[in-house]
């Protein structure tokens, strides 16, 4: 191979480099674009009063089951605060975290006799959650585990991750994944200086949640 041909390659894959650096570029407008869209429903949601905060302690990040969920308004009222049973044994991995275990919640009920008490108090809101994905994927397996029919919470609720939007602010990219790295509760709490109490318990992370979204929403109104 002479040398105009080795120029020709390289020059060909400068080019091919170029090309990636500018397709890059697009990706990360468009994720920017699509954090700007979120942190705009959730500051008309939160300037509008018509929501609500969720948040749930489980059993399993995959094939688990709620055991305990908490719902509060805008102000900071409960509007409901439960411990479920489920209908597998509590791991003590996950007692390890929020610290409920089966003797907690023998007596408490199944998911089945309160997922109306769920639904009435989330139908017409704003729902907002931090990593509201994980919060509905685990309703859904809460209604596999109890032979109930799915129900499809997006149709009758305007859900918002308050996790997404605020990661492109924490700004910590992921070269691997191409985008924000998420951020526990606990360091977008400490980011805005939420305090941090009862952390673990759907309570105590639905009001750092109300915390950290009012604070999201006053910087942007002050900037």
């Amino acid at each position: 191979m002479n040398q105009d041909q080795l120029n020709l390659i390289n020059n060909a894959k400068n080019d091919m480099y170029k090309l990636y650096l500018a397709m890059k570029k697009l990706e990360d407008d468009a994720i920017i674009t699509d954090s700007k869209t979120e942190y705009q429903c959730l500051t008309e949601a939160v300037e509008n009063k018509n929501y609500v905060v969720l948040d749930t302690e489980t059993i399993g990040l995959y094939d688990g089951e709620i055991i305990e969920i908490a719902i509060i308004d805008h102000n900071g009222n409960t509007l409901m605060d439960q411990r479920i049973q489920p209908h597998n044994e509590i791991p003590q991995e996950s007692s390890d975290v929020h610290g409920i275990y089966h003797e907690d919640v023998v007596d408490c009920p199944f998911f089945e006799d309160v997922v109306v008490q769920i639904k009435g108090n989330l139908a017409g809101k704003d729902v907002v959650v931090y990593n509201a994905k994980y919060d509905r994927k685990m309703l859904h397996k809460s209604a596999e585990h109890a032979g109930i029919e799915r129900i499809n919470w997006k149709s009758f609720s305007n859900w918002i991750c308050a996790m997404e939007t605020f990661s492109p602010i924490y700004g910590e990219w992921n070269d691997y994944h191409q985008n924000y790295r998420w951020q526990k509760l606990t360091t977008a709490a400490a980011y805005y200086g939420v305090e941090v109490e009862n952390a673990h318990t759907a309570l105590g992370d639905c009001l750092m949640t109300l915390g950290v979204v009012q604070n999201m929403v006053k910087d942007k109104h002050d900037g």
